[in-house]
């Protein structure tokens, strides 16, 4: 059972998360549609650009966690993760012949729960193990 603060957070997650999907659709379609790049390039260079935003706005308004280097890092490996997951569950989704837009909501929706717990129980967790004394 998610606890009152969890619900909460789960609700920010999701407000942000559109914002971030609404500014990637927008993007794909720039890149792609208007200045041609592959669809594949730009999936990777659009979500590492929202990555950057999310972490931000998931550091102070989400999770309300102070800056370390220890987080960078965990989000970093996050970002790795999460891109090459994502960028194979594109590629297959268009290989399908679903449309690239739908597919980078198909891609979203798929991943959304699996990053919301990444995010919570490993990322921006104060003192997720015992190697993390960068928080104070």
């Amino acid at each position: 059972m998610i606890s009152g603060t969890g619900v909460i957070q789960l609700f920010k997650y999701g407000l942000i998360s559109a914002g971030g999907y609404l500014s990637i659709l927008a993007l794909m379609y720039v890149g792609v549609d208007l200045l041609r790049i592959p669809k594949t390039v730009a999936f990777v260079i659009v979500y590492a650009l929202a990555y950057v935003a999310e972490y931000c706005l998931n550091l102070k308004y989400l999770f309300k966690v102070d800056h370390s280097w220890m987080t960078v890092l965990k989000f970093g490996c996050h970002i790795g993760c999460f891109i090459s997951l994502g960028s194979l569950v594109f590629r297959g989704i268009v290989g399908w012949g679903v449309h690239y837009l739908f597919a980078v909501v198909l891609t979203a929706m798929a991943l959304f729960p699996l990053r919301f717990l990444a995010y919570k129980f490993i990322v921006f967790r104060e003192r997720a193990c015992s190697w993390d004394q960068s928080r104070k």
